[in-house]
């Protein structure tokens, strides 16, 4: 699949998985850290330090290189299903974006230890979103 030969649907769903990708790792590690710093209380924060930068290294080291990959798998699947079904990639773009809305409601949790739902969306941003 060369970026020349795809259309820009194709071009919209790779770069838009790659994003989601992305967020979802930095979510992975939002997470781990959490954990890692729950280690305070029975290690000393030097090691505390040393363990949380290790892990977040060999997580980003072994993801981000399997970026290219999951995303090439998902582009051949989606185009294998498009040459059989009208408006596959109008779909596969509604899934990514329902998955981004996924990823907004775990930021919100992990970040203010709130879930949230749909119904909450309104009231969130009908008030002032800067204070």
């Amino acid at each position: 699949m060369s970026n020349g030969h795809q259309s820009w649907q194709v071009r919209v769903i790779r770069v838009s998985f790659r994003v989601l990708v992305l967020l979802v790792i930095d979510l992975a590690v939002q997470v781990l850290n959490l954990q890692v710093m729950g280690l305070q209380k029975y290690i000393a924060p030097v090691l505390v330090t040393l363990i949380g930068m290790v892990l977040v290294v060999a997580l980003f080291y072994f993801l981000i290189s399997y970026i290219e990959a999951m995303t090439n798998a998902v582009l051949k699947y989606v185009i294998e299903l498009g040459k059989t079904f009208k408006y596959r990639k109008t779909a596969v773009m509604l899934i990514i974006v329902l998955l981004y809305f996924g990823a907004f409601f775990v930021y919100y949790r992990v970040w203010f230890n709130k879930w949230i739902s749909f119904t909450d969306l309104p009231a969130l941003f009908s008030g002032k979103l800067i204070r």
